[in-house]
């Protein structure tokens, strides 16, 4: 994943942000955290690679 497309993620999140009730902001963190581990550990692994080249 390149840091554009998780910017352009992003934006659309904080777009649809004002939409949701409060009372869903749990379970919205609790996902996005899922989604931002699974783009530091392919981060990671991409740098590994580099490392092992």
């Amino acid at each position: 994943y390149n840091y554009v497309n998780i910017l352009v993620i992003f934006s659309q999140i904080f777009v649809r942000y004002r939409k949701i009730e409060i009372s869903m902001l749990p379970n919205l963190l609790k996902f996005f955290r899922k989604k931002l581990k699974k783009f530091f550990y392919l981060d990671m692994l991409e740098i590994d690679n580099l490392r092992i080249k």
